[in-house]
């Protein structure tokens, strides 16, 4: 979390995403980027998919039922379009995500 001294507000890399999406094509980002930024934040801003799904998972992601589902969406999806939006590394390879400062 960051605090804006500027502004007064404290950011983290889920509201940032509120603020880099309403620039783009969409209105708003979808909530479930919103969680797994929230998620990888949890996770000391680094982690691999599989570890991402499983702590979706963990706090009852109701979109998504099972952690291949979970595992294909984050790697085909929610990571590819955060990482473009900027907020994240994602290394298709490696299956790992990293968190942008």
């Amino acid at each position: 979390m960051i605090r804006d001294d500027a502004t007064a507000t404290t950011t983290t890399p889920a509201t940032d995403a509120v603020l880099q999406f309403t620039s783009l094509t969409e209105p708003e980002p979808p909530a479930r980027c919103l969680r797994v930024l929230d998620c990888l934040e949890s996770l000391s801003g680094t982690a691999t998919v599989g570890r991402l799904a499983d702590e979706l998972l963990s706090l009852d992601e109701s979109s998504v039922s099972d952690a291949e589902t979970a595992r294909i969406r984050l790697h085909h999806s929610d990571l590819p379009r955060l990482e473009n939006a900027g907020h994240l590394s994602y290394d298709s390879t490696r299956k790992r995500a990293r968190l942008r400062r």
